[in-house]
């Protein structure tokens, strides 16, 4: 099991590189989850 998780353990850990347009988006969503009912429970430290 530890074999098959490994990968994702790293792109948890060490994070991923995305496009330009993908890191505007989850920005976006993320401000939007910040405003709403819960939204800051839903994000890590709030943010």
């Amino acid at each position: 099991l530890a074999d098959v998780l490994k990968p994702a353990i790293e792109y948890a850990e060490d994070g991923f590189p995305v496009s330009e347009i993908i890191s505007r988006h989850w920005d976006f969503s993320a401000y939007r989850l910040e405003g709403g009912p819960g939204g800051p429970e839903m994000l890590l430290n709030g943010k």
